[in-house]
């Protein structure tokens, strides 16, 4: 990652997420629009999983492919999520 950047970190110690359900998360926030990914459950009659989507789609839309989210968890070890928000002047804000 070039420049600097804000890096915001939550920490859980819940009973973490195995392999599988992390590379699920990976390709919700990482390939293609979450809009579409949330709109196809909200028809399916699921809002499970679309707060993190939702938070991923804006952050992307406003700072772009310099925004990047990292998932870490075992299981039995809790989850740790990363986001770096890349550093803009004030003529940005």
């Amino acid at each position: 990652m070039k420049g600097r950047h804000l890096v915001l970190t939550v920490k859980d110690d819940g009973i973490g997420m195995d392999a599988a359900i992390r590379e699920s998360i990976a390709r919700r926030i990482q390939g293609g629009s979450a809009g579409s990914s949330m709109q196809e459950e909200a028809s399916g009659g699921s809002f499970s999983h679309i707060g993190l989507q939702n938070v991923m789609e804006r952050m992307s839309m406003v700072f772009g492919e310099a925004f990047q989210c990292h998932v870490y968890s075992e299981p039995g070890q809790g989850t740790v999520i990363e986001m770096f928000i890349p550093e803009r002047g004030n003529a940005d804000v």
